[in-house]
């Protein structure tokens, strides 16, 4: 939403500008301050302003004048929409867009009130819904309204009282061109007063101004709205996820916003239902792609694309503004037609990454057992797998364990990085990453995914093990719970309950059990004690107190065995584990 504020600024005519005379004007201690440049001082014809920002990033003193402005009339909203929607700011100074008549002269400036793009969103769709209740239906002690003060808000605030027939009488000078309003002839107690730029009034610090939002001013906007929401008339989705489906299919620009776990499972699920993705949308990435599809930033997709589709995939609740609705409405892309919040239609399978990557070939890149084990699911499901570099521990160097020799930069791979999703680790462990991440920055190999290195995602993976009756708890069995889980208070109820196994604290080896039961299920039987304290060793000796006697009961439910699962391997570790505790 767009406010307007004056702004102290010094002038300069562009003929005596120089890069030594800006240098001197900013560094001492003025890097908040903005030069006003005119041609000259008799005509005073507006050229521009320079800010220390725009100067520090100019290689010549034309280059470090910013033209941008808009024109105080009807089309201000428009256009300046049009000019913050591209731009990210470092200093508060360079947020302020300048205003200028429609003689080019320079009036106030411009900045945005992220906030009460919330309220503009409400009054767009109560003015599209005449079903809908509206302001008279809440407030029918009403019958005027008026508004001191003026911006984007108030502007539109204003317009839709006067399509609903109310009396609007409006106070301040900027609204001379725009709205005239009209002298309300009622009691007092039958006008409502709007303070649209807060009952305080402008502050002389700038700062002050843009970080308090006057979204509070309106809430009767939110109240119409909200009640429209708890009537059933304003709802999150707008038609079943199969009508949804049948739409997106037409659509050849969609966008899915992140690139974390959340939407790649999405663009899987999204490839199986047949609806085309061009792209992942994210910030300062390193990669440049993931599943074949480019990852660019939301400049890049706005630049590249004409009318994208946003599938936004971890949030509920558009109405309520959940999820960035607001700021994605605020800029054209109105919710459940080109901004969808996924999951306010359908819960995305957590399988569903597998269909990512099943019509791609992949290569596995990471820890040995680990992308063992993953290739033995992919193979299962279908998925090619091309190659597969695994990490040697006495050094930086990765081993290649299946014999095809795929091509590093082969535009059709998509590599899967594996390692463990460390919590509370060793940080040998987090190594690991470090150098997946060099050796692809090496290898130029831009096109990775990290899924597998997701413990949710992981899991999936080996939920399809199956436990004999010998191992299958007779009674309860509690392994890892992570103190951010929400489960300590849990947690702390059952510890010493006789019927429960449970491994002390929150040590390491408790913490990323899960891991270490994968890993280790990739080793016979035999060796997988001599592996767990090669490997653990060191974080395992401050869980298990008696090494001996640990070692004396996993060879018992070892015995007989040439190859366990991770989920034996689970239960196996607190029956081990219980065994130790109860000498003590």
């Amino acid at each position: 939403m767009v406010r307007f504020c004056d702004r102290e600024v010094d002038c300069v005519e562009y003929s005596s500008l120089t890069r030594a005379g800006i240098l001197a004007y900013f560094l001492p201690d003025h890097k908040e301050d903005m030069l006003c440049v005119y041609d000259s001082f008799d005509a005073m014809g507006y050229v521009g302003v320079i800010t220390y920002d725009s100067f520090k990033n100019s290689l010549s003193v034309n280059g470090a004048i910013k033209q941008e402005y808009v024109i105080l009339n009807t089309d201000i909203w428009k256009n300046a929409r049009e000019y913050f929607r591209y731009r990210e700011k470092e200093l508060m100074v360079d947020r302020l867009l300048p205003v200028l008549d429609e003689e080019y002269r320079l009036i106030c400036f411009a900045y945005e009130d992220v906030d009460a793009n919330r309220e503009i969103r409400m009054l767009r769709e109560l003015s599209e819904h005449s079903e809908a209740l509206q302001f008279s239906d809440l407030y029918p002690e009403y019958q005027c309204v008026r508004i001191y003060e003026f911006n984007e808000l108030a502007y539109f605030f204003a317009k839709y009282l006067e399509s609903q027939n109310i009396s609007v009488q409006v106070q301040g000078e900027m609204w001379r061109n725009f709205f005239a309003g009209k002298e309300c002839e009622v009691p007092e107690y039958a006008c409502l007063t709007v303070y649209a730029e807060g009952v305080a009034g402008k502050k002389q610090n700038i700062l002050e101004n843009i970080l308090q939002s006057v979204s509070v001013e309106f809430e009767c906007i939110d109240q119409i709205y909200e009640t429209n929401i708890k009537k059933g008339i304003f709802c999150n989705a707008e038609e079943s996820w199969e009508k949804l489906a049948e739409r997106l299919k037409k659509e050849r620009e969609i966008v899915i916003i992140g690139t974390d776990i959340a939407a790649q499972r999405t663009y899987g699920f999204l490839i199986k239902n047949e609806i085309n993705v061009c792209c992942f949308m994210g910030e300062h990435q390193q990669r440049k792609k993931m599943y074949g599809k480019k990852i660019l930033n939301s400049y890049e997709v706005r630049s590249t694309y004409k009318l994208p589709i946003y599938i936004e995939c971890t949030s509920k609740g558009s109405a309520w503004g959940i999820g960035g609705v607001d700021n994605y409405d605020y800029i054209g892309c109105e919710r459940n037609k080109r901004f969808i919040l996924l999951r306010d239609y359908i819960e995305v399978p957590d399988d569903s990454v597998i269909d990512a990557i099943r019509n791609r070939k992949t290569a596995l890149i990471g820890d040995r057992y680990l992308c063992q084990r993953l290739y033995e699911y992919l193979i299962q499901n279908g998925v090619v797998v091309e190659r597969c570099l695994v990490m040697l521990p006495q050094d930086d160097a990765f081993e290649e364990i299946l014999g095809k020799q795929a091509n590093h930069t082969d535009k059709d791979i998509t590599w899967l990085t594996v390692y463990p999703e460390a919590w509370d680790w060793d940080v040998t462990w987090l190594k690991e990453e470090e150098r997946i991440m060099s050796y692809c920055q090496e290898k130029e190999i831009d096109d990775y995914s990290d899924c597998f290195s997701d413990i949710e995602t992981y899991v999936n993976v080996e939920s399809k093990g199956i436990l004999p009756d010998q191992l299958k708890p007779k009674k309860i069995v509690i392994g890892s719970i992570d103190d951010h889980s929400g489960n300590v208070f849990f947690r702390g109820l059952l510890d010493s309950h006789p019927s429960i196994l449970m491994i002390a604290d929150y040590a390491h080896l408790n913490n990323n059990l899960f891991w270490v039961c994968v890993s280790l299920s990739m080793v016979c039987a035999k060796n997988i004690l001599p592996v767990f304290w090669e490997t653990y060793g060191d974080i395992a000796a401050e869980t298990i107190y008696d090494k001996q006697l640990f070692n004396k009961k996993m060879e018992q439910l070892l015995e007989h065995k040439n190859r366990v699962t991770s989920q034996q391997l689970f239960v196996m570790f607190h029956v081990a584990y219980r065994a130790v505790s109860e000498t003590q």
